[in-house]
């Protein structure tokens, strides 16, 4: 009987060092492959910057700023008057602007946010649409 509790006593603590030993084991390998991710990022980096100076300064001529605090410099009712919701033609000015500034493809609530967080006006926006994209 005592010779059978102790044999299952036994299996119970090596169990649990096998278990701990799993976890090490994880733990181990998760540290790998996160520095291995984490030199692969590096050299990446490292490899656009050979790039040269030519597209960090391409980079840097469509930086914008935005101001956290909503002002509104654009009414609603202008947006509408510039005919950038509502139309035919809206979805196409709409892509035009947001490829002038480099917005991507937003919706027409979001270019309007965007324009008003751009601090841009009514003058801004229509000599926007009367430029060609470059």
């Amino acid at each position: 009987m005592y010779q059978y509790q102790d044999q299952k006593e036994m299996r119970r603590a090596l169990n649990s060092k096998m278990i701990i030993m799993l976890v090490g084991i994880m733990l181990v390998v998760t540290a790998f492959t996160s520095s291995l991710s984490y030199g692969m990022r590096c050299l990446s980096m490292a490899g656009m910057a050979d790039g040269g100076d030519k597209d960090i300064l391409e980079a840097l001529t469509h930086l914008m700023t935005f101001d956290e605090h909503l002002q509104v410099t654009l009414s609603y009712e202008e947006y509408l008057d510039l005919g950038l919701n509502g139309r035919e033609d809206s979805a196409e000015k709409r892509a035009q602007i947001a490829r002038s500034l480099h917005l991507g493809k937003p919706n027409a609530k979001t270019l309007f946010k965007r324009l008003n967080m751009l601090q841009l006006h009514k003058t801004d926006v229509e000599k926007l649409l009367g430029q060609p994209y470059e």
